[in-house]
């Protein structure tokens, strides 16, 4: 079920599993992640809990090690389920509590850090970003940030 899948992935990230098996947990993840039809089936917490697990899952990881191909044939990185899975949160972000609003501004951080803007590519240093940041994530977190301040007391 879609529950299952989030709360794996997060148990994992929580664990802090890391080797072999865990980047094949995290390629057949992108792999199931790519065969949902509707990403609606996930709640804001099981979305959330995704971007999480998959910065955290991520980090170290070359995006080559996780790169695997959806049944349709296509190439599918930890980086393009992630701007699938936040392009849905960014549909529902009224739905999503605080909480679960900081868990993706962490993920977006953790995977994106400071890296140059919408396309600008630099390389990757050891323990930066992996990539440059996409103008998709560029919005979706000023629509984070922007519905993070509607649930602070005024």
């Amino acid at each position: 079920t879609s529950q299952c899948l989030a709360n794996s992935m997060w148990a994992a990230a929580r664990l802090q599993l890391s080797g072999a098996k865990v980047e094949d947990f995290l390629r057949r993840g992108v792999q199931e992640l790519c065969t949902v039809r509707h990403l609606r089936i996930f709640t804001p917490q099981g979305l959330a809990n995704i971007l999480w697990a998959f910065a955290e899952l991520s980090a170290g990881i070359t995006a080559d090690r996780v790169a695997s191909f959806t049944p349709g044939g296509e190439e599918a990185t930890v980086e393009l389920v992630f701007l699938r899975v936040a392009g849905e949160a960014g549909e529902r972000l009224q739905d999503f509590r605080p909480q679960e609003l900081s868990m993706i501004a962490w993920a977006c951080a953790k995977l994106y850090g400071r890296s140059a803007p919408s396309g600008e590519r630099r390389g990757r240093r050891q323990g930066g970003p992996r990539c440059s940041r996409p103008r998709e994530i560029d919005a979706f977190l000023m629509a984070v940030a922007e519905e993070a301040r509607r649930h602070l007391p005024a």
